[in-house]
């Protein structure tokens, strides 16, 4: 909702407040028309026809609040109804995107098999990428702890056709160490343990030469 939307609904709110607590109703019996309203049952509280006492003028009792509150709904209902088209517009709108996004969700959660192939090799299953990608992260946690792996398994892919062509693949626990940082800690703890023992064997050298 923009801002004029926001002012056009704390003007019409402005308005109605103080008016006299509808709904109204026109009342015709003793054959003249008033204004009444509802709640209160009082006849023509909201606007009835006078005559002025002193000039006979005629004229209509209506407090300032019921005057600015008709004159106001000329333009106030309009408004209204129009922001109302526009909010449901919008909701219909959402109403369609959420229905998009469950689709999606169903589609990620219900396996899309695009086609499977038999053969001598083995079977082949070629899934939709989302829905693949969603296998593969169920797969992967399954062998993290199937196999109790403190911090990684490794999976070798290689294709039938080329089997020379072959990758490695990583998987990693959150809080867990790759080989890599698994292999620079071991190979820093090392370089720290030699450096602990030439140290160590140089005060033993020393001690030696003070006998």
């Amino acid at each position: 909702m923009n801002d004029e939307d926001k002012k056009l609904i704390d003007h019409a709110t402005a308005v109605t407040s103080p008016a006299t607590p509808g709904p109204w109703l026109w009342w015709t019996s003793c054959s003249y028309r008033r204004l009444s309203s509802v709640p209160s049952g009082a006849d023509g509280d909201v606007l009835h026809g006078v005559v002025h006492r002193h000039d006979n003028h005629p004229d209509v009792h209506c407090s300032e609040a019921d005057r600015s509150f008709i004159a106001e709904s000329r333009m106030l209902v309009p408004g209204l109804i129009d922001l109302a088209l526009r909010e449901s517009g919008r909701a219909d709108a959402a109403e369609q995107k959420l229905a998009q996004a469950k689709t999606l969700i169903e589609r990620l959660i219900t396996p899309t098999v695009k086609s499977i192939d038999i053969g001598p090799g083995g079977m082949n299953c070629i899934f939709e990428g989302a829905e693949m990608a969603r296998i593969i992260a169920g797969s992967f946690w399954d062998l993290l702890t199937k196999n109790q792996a403190d911090n990684y398994v490794e999976m070798t892919f290689a294709s039938p056709d080329k089997p020379l062509k072959k990758i490695v693949v990583t998987v990693r626990k959150a809080w867990g160490q790759t080989p890599d940082e698994m292999r620079r800690r071991a190979e820093k703890e090392r370089d720290e343990a030699l450096a602990e023992n030439e140290a160590l064997l140089v005060e033993l050298a020393q001690l030696k030469a003070n006998r």
